[in-house]
């Protein structure tokens, strides 16, 4: 029986104005997409704090506020009769408006080690979708499985690209508040503190184990134009938070 199937490929992507990545934009003058060479300075800081912030500060020191998002992009065919590809995007991003810093010290490596723990929830929400993809496809056709091993970056499915996309980055999201939160309450509540260095250690494992899932510069890019990158597309699914 003839199936038609739709092929979904993963773009991941980050983004910049000034900044260059090779040939690839990877940051704009309000946003910085996550790269492992783009690290977070003082400057990045660009925000006013709230007296919550401020309070924080005083009462248990912590100090920095990164404003941080996991963007979201869906871009599909104008034609699915003449193009099966539809396109989906992940970015960490840090927006410098509205992140602040209050030590004396402008040490951000706390930002840093914030805006890391957000890519690693994405390297999980890309493996949680490419996981969703290459099951449905499976199932649909065994025939795909040899496509699926030839061209590991490609992902299939049948039509349910946007769905599946939302549900890898709620459960993405849902990663980064809890360590987050954890790292908080351990940090600034606990009477028996793991440390920093050690919450850094975590990450950066982390950070090593899904390494194949990391977010890659020429697929930030779409980000930063904020508009399908071919004519031929259109977006379906935004969500930039």
């Amino acid at each position: 029986m003839h199936r038609t199937i739709f092929i979904i490929m993963l773009i991941l992507c980050s983004s910049q104005s000034s900044r260059i990545w090779g040939q690839v934009i990877t940051e704009s003058g309000t946003h910085i997409f996550w790269q492992p060479d783009r690290k977070l300075t003082a400057n990045d800081f660009q925000g006013e704090p709230k007296s919550k912030d401020i309070k924080h500060c005083k009462e248990k020191g912590a100090c920095i506020v990164p404003c941080l998002g996991l963007y979201l992009e869906v871009d599909i065919p104008k034609n699915y009769r003449r193009n099966k590809f539809e396109m989906v995007y992940f970015a960490p991003a840090f927006q410098k408006s509205c992140s602040t810093i209050m030590s004396e010290t402008k040490d951000v490596s706390e930002g840093q080690l914030f805006f890391d723990i957000m890519e690693v929830s994405s390297r999980i929400g890309r493996k949680l979708l490419k996981g969703y993809h290459d099951h449905i496809s499976i199932s649909i056709d065994s025939l795909n499985l040899e496509i699926l091993i030839n061209n590991p970056d490609t992902l299939l499915t049948s039509r349910v690209g946007s769905t599946l996309a939302l549900h890898a980055r709620d459960a993405a999201k849902s990663f980064y508040n809890e360590l987050s939160t954890s790292y908080y309450l351990d940090m600034y509540s606990s009477t028996e503190s793991h440390g920093f260095d050690n919450w850094r250690k975590l990450v950066d494992d982390l950070l090593l184990k899904y390494e194949e899932y990391a977010t890659k510069p020429e697929e930030c890019y779409r980000m930063v134009e904020d508009k399908p990158l071919e004519k031929k597309y259109k977006t379906m699914y935004k969500k930039r938070k």
